[in-house]
């Protein structure tokens, strides 16, 4: 009879190192998918920072928008087709994935794009309504109606 003792050790020892690839493989399947989520997340947010900007100009480039925005998200603005007039925003963002599992370090790009409406734009965004300065607004009624026999515009005041 032949000693077999000791052969089922080697089994699992196969087979623990065998769930241990499998695990740190599909580790880094999960860093790929969540990297692509955050580059997603970066090129729809600087996309439409620049379709902002470009309606709505604060002095800056549409362009320069898109990238602060990417990074503020955690990735590079690869490229961004934004004219400062015009109505169609198209950003290419990456983001950099370690895969320590694979060894290696890959890139991952997103695309994102977003069309202004100007017509839209200047509806939604009314023109700011100033009171007159002698106006009253929020008061109580009867001390509104006290202020604006007071302040009326032309009283001669003593």
């Amino acid at each position: 009879m032949s000693d077999e003792r000791g052969s089922i050790s080697l089994v699992i020892v196969a087979a623990l190192g065998f769930c241990v690839i499998l695990a740190s493989l599909v580790a880094d399947v999960a860093r790929a998918s969540a990297a692509k989520a955050r580059a997603q997340a970066a090129a729809d947010a600087a996309a439409l920072a620049a379709a902002q900007e470009q309606i709505l100009s604060s002095g800056r480039r549409p362009a320069d928008v898109a990238a602060e925005y990417a990074a503020s998200n955690g990735a590079r603005l690869v490229s961004c087709r934004c004219p400062e007039r015009g109505a169609e925003t198209r950003v290419i963002v990456e983001v950099e994935v370690s895969l320590p599992g694979l060894r290696v370090a890959r890139t991952v790009r997103a695309t994102a794009r977003a069309v202004v409406d100007a017509s839209v734009a200047e509806r939604v965004i009314p023109a700011p309504v100033v009171p007159p300065a002698w106006s009253t607004f929020g008061q109580h009624p009867v001390s509104e109606a006290v202020a604006e026999r007071e302040m009326r515009p032309g009283r001669d005041t003593d």
